[in-house]
């Protein structure tokens, strides 16, 4: 039986983007055991019946000597476990890994490195302009090209544009990487609500039945970090509470302590002030809270794969209001299941929810379009046998 190793730097992001397919996996007759961090999401890997193997990492260290260890540790891992393949995700485990398996070669462990599949769901905070990811990139680029440009690896990645950044910058060749959908979605999960079901609007007939009309929901989920546009989206809150249209602004997510530009919890509670504006933290019934919005918001400038929040609704039946970015476009064309907009624009977040919010027809026919563009590229039964696919070609 070969043998998976699922690793990431975060429980979070094995729970959230691997656990489907690490099922599939096991149900494909592969032996399948998770390497992260221990956090509070392990527990629903143990609850899966998944082998879970804690590694000793610390997301947020620039420490050399702790970040070594975490190096060492892995190869201790991937020695004791001797796999057949190894998927990393995100940029730790992708540049640590390789780093491993390479430092058990030079050890003897084995004669030939096992397979790799390093993913990038986005390439994130070191390719961003800030001043801290600008310091780093010298040191940390070289690094990276020595441990992923390799026979062995492959990479992936959500976007066309990430995978040719990654090629210009000479850190891994043309025919080293791809194009995978990593933000794929169940479709039975996320569905949108029957159309009799949406009362809200600027219309009579989207009344409550007593003349008042219901505000029209709009929803914004996502780790809460400045990049990810949630000053935007609340200033276009502020924006739509001078124009005679009814539309209630829903935050949703906490704040990522461990990632730089995160937004502090006491402006997020000070927000809730306002009229049309509510933060309701992080929410464990994504499914339900969509079905209840009529509209999703992600007015992003980080380095994104490409948003889950945007494919959960648009399987849900939403229209996108999206930032103008190459991982956004994957889900919207413009004007057809949703609205493109400026970066770092809450007038124009606030222009295409009012546009939305005064048309329940249009906002209805580009929700169905959303729901038709996921079933057709993005649904989990489609997209996990890609995956499959390539694990079996690189585990031969």
């Amino acid at each position: 039986m070969k043998k998976i190793l699922f690793v990431a730097n975060w429980d979070w992001v094995i729970y959230n983007f691997r656990l489907a397919l690490a099922r599939a996996a096991r149900d494909a007759g592969y032996e399948v055991v998770l390497v992260c961090p221990d956090g509070k999401y392990v527990g629903g890997f143990k609850e899966a019946d998944f082998r879970w193997v804690e590694w000793s990492l610390d997301r947020r260290s620039l420490n050399p000597v702790g970040e070594m260890q975490s190096v060492l540790s892995l190869a201790r891992i991937y020695e004791d476990e001797q796999p057949d393949l190894i998927h990393h995700d995100t940029i730790k485990p992708n540049v640590y890994g390789s780093l491993a398996t390479w430092i058990n070669q030079l050890r003897g462990v084995r004669d030939l490195p096992p397979q790799l599949i390093n993913s990038f769901m986005g390439i994130g905070f070191l390719f961003s302009e800030r001043p801290l990811a600008r310091i780093l990139r010298p040191f940390v680029l070289p690094i990276m090209r020595f441990g992923i440009r390799r026979d062995h690896v492959v990479t992936t990645f959500s976007n066309r544009e990430d995978y040719s950044t990654f090629v210009k910058k000479t850190l891994i060749e043309e025919g080293q990487g791809r194009v995978m959908v990593s933000e794929f979605v169940n479709t039975d999960r996320f569905f949108p609500e029957k159309e009799e079901g949406k009362k809200r609007g600027n219309s009579p007939k989207e009344s409550d039945g007593h003349g008042e009309i219901e505000p029209v929901r709009v929803l914004m989920a996502a780790r809460l970090l400045w990049d990810k546009g949630v000053q935007e989206y609340v200033n276009a809150a502020k924006i739509m509470a001078s124009r005679d249209v009814p539309v209630e602004f829903i935050l949703a997510g906490e704040p990522d302590r461990e990632t730089p530009g995160f937004v502090p919890e006491e402006k997020l509670e000070a927000w809730n002030d306002l009229e049309t504006f509510e933060w309701i933290g992080y929410c464990s019934e994504m499914p339900s809270l969509l079905r209840s919005c009529d509209v999703a918001v992600l007015p992003t400038h980080y380095n994104e794969g490409l948003p889950r929040f945007l494919v959960e609704a648009a399987a849900s039946g939403l229209p996108l209001v999206v930032t103008d970015l190459a991982a956004c476009q994957r889900i919207v064309e413009n004007q057809k299941n949703g609205y493109l907009i400026r970066t770092r624009n809450a007038d124009d977040i606030a222009d295409a929810v009012e546009q939305l919010a005064r048309n329940p027809d249009n906002r209805s026919a580009m929700g169905r379009r959303s729901r038709q563009k996921v079933e057709e590229k993005f649904a989990e039964r489609k997209v996990v046998k890609e995956w499959l696919n390539l694990y079996a070609q690189q585990a031969r």
